[in-house]
């Protein structure tokens, strides 16, 4: 591993590519995500919907993909893609699409080439245009993460011409997409046409891009107003969902409040102060899974939207929000935000909303994460409990650091500890089964979690979610 790990920083190095620095490539997280998918697909194959199952089988392209990634970089020591090689997971793509959903071995064949060809011109197009942003595994999984979000919205879109979608979460996701779609597109133009970055074209062009996704194309797919949809869904359809509501808007407007209170002060977040957003995380998550799922995974996905536009209006530092945000940004800026892009904030949401995206039923007819709550609660778990835990208990009482790392032993026992409380907590009250099978995964899920988040020198925010997905699901 070493070797490998000398091998790929030697290539980057090269190639004039410039990785996160004091971290190791962590190659093994290009296999995370594309591994949680097909386990999911595997472990719900009645919940599955065609769609969900598509995307897993296009998950085995992607790693087959990262294993030539690898190769490349140490055999041929070269970023060039070889085309033969290129086409092999793609083949293997277009086998399973052939046997196990009857497609045609040609359009499958293709659209894997497609995806595999772009899964790897994104993750090197990141690594070089945001400089000390990334390790390589943690590049793989967003680009990854992006391959599957646009294979998945084409194919949302192709079925919504035959059949309406009439579920909320059918609707919920279509709104997601769309919306999704609509800020890159936003981005990709103000990336590509520096004329749009001054303050009258941004908020034109950010303007006419959402009105055309959403008003038009939205409206088109759903046969029914969006907007509308929307309020009646938040604010009339159920008493419990409005009261839900309001309380995530007090918990906003509490998490402004101290952001803007550490910004007066003119001083920099301690890494204690900025897991006090996790706790809102938890604070929010946590009810909303129980209660209102089907809330949550529509509010995440509108979330990482709105996150996705105010960080390009940062970035871009375009009146009136860019100022406040860079100061935001350089009050609670971690030290493995060494890059341009302020990934942390995104990480934290991506990090609890991802077992609710990638898993293929996460709420029950009854709105609540019910039986699913263990995985679909994964990044809640891991990040909002355990890593807050693992920091605050580490910084105030750590004094044997394992070897090699800045993490004390004592930090890995209250990451454990407090995991375990919260799940004796939710069992006490009836949220958890307490069948013996899922609380011995769960005991073994929470522990290799916390070895993980002990040794690894990657985001635990995009890294400890799946690793207890996999095993929780």
């Amino acid at each position: 591993m070493i070797h490998l790990s000398a091998s790929i920083s030697s290539v980057l190095g090269e190639a004039g590519i410039k990785v996160r620095p004091d971290a190791d490539p962590g190659v093994w997280l290009m296999f995370l995500l594309p591994t949680s998918l097909i386990v999911s697909a595997l472990k719900h194959p009645v919940e599955s919907s065609l769609t969900f199952k598509m995307c897993a089988a296009l998950s085995l392209g992607l790693m087959g993909t990262s294993v030539i990634f690898i190769v490349q970089c140490t055999k041929q020591k070269s970023l060039s893609v070889s085309r033969h090689l290129q086409l092999m997971p793609a083949a293997v793509t277009a086998t399973v699409f052939r046997f196990i959903f009857n497609a045609g071995f040609l359009s499958s064949f293709i659209s894997a080439l497609i995806s595999s060809t772009c899964y790897w011109h994104t993750l090197v197009t990141l690594l070089r245009k945001l400089p000390h942003s990334f390790t390589v595994g943690e590049v793989a999984v967003v680009s990854q993460a992006v391959v599957l979000f646009f294979y998945g919205a084409v194919l949302s879109f192709y079925s919504t011409i035959f059949q309406t979608p009439t579920t909320v979460s059918q609707i919920s996701t279509i709104i997601v997409q769309v919306g999704l779609c609509a800020v890159a597109t936003v981005i990709l133009l103000t990336h590509r046409f520096k004329g749009l970055r001054e303050i009258m074209s941004f908020y034109l062009t950010a303007t006419s891009v959402l009105f055309i996704f959403i008003v038009v194309i939205l409206t088109t797919i759903l046969r029914q107003s969006p907007l509308l949809w929307i309020m009646e869904f938040l604010l009339f359809d159920d008493i419990g969902r409005t009261k839900m509501v309001m309380y995530m808007v007090i918990c906003t407007i509490a998490a402004v409040l101290a952001v803007n209170y550490q910004i007066s002060g003119k001083e920099k977040a301690t890494p204690a102060i900025r897991k006090v957003f996790h706790i809102f995380a938890v604070a929010v998550y946590l009810p909303s899974l129980i209660y209102q799922c089907s809330l949550i995974y529509l509010a995440s996905g509108v979330l990482l939207g709105i996150f996705a536009m105010l960080e390009t209006i940062r970035i871009l530092n375009i009146p009136p929000l860019g100022g406040p945000l860079q100061n935001g940004f350089f009050a609670y800026r971690d030290e493995k935000d060494s890059g341009p892009v302020a990934l942390t904030p995104l990480y934290l949401l991506i990090g609890c909303s991802m077992p609710l995206w990638i898993h293929p039923a996460p709420c029950d007819v009854v709105d609540s994460a019910g039986f699913n709550l263990l995985p679909v609660m994964s990044g809640v778990l891991a990040i909002g409990i355990g890593d807050t835990a693992a920091s605050v208990v580490g910084t105030k009482m750590g004094k044997r650091f394992w070897p090699g790392t800045k993490k004390t032993m004592e930090g890995t026992i209250g990451c454990i500890i407090s995991q375990f409380i919260v799940v004796y907590a939710l069992v006490c009250t009836g949220f958890l089964d307490a069948n013996n099978h899922d609380l011995l995964k769960t005991v073994v899920a929470i522990i290799v979690g916390s070895l993980v988040e002990a040794s690894t020198n990657q985001i635990d925010n995009i890294v400890l979610p799946l690793v207890l997905f996999i095993i929780l699901c």
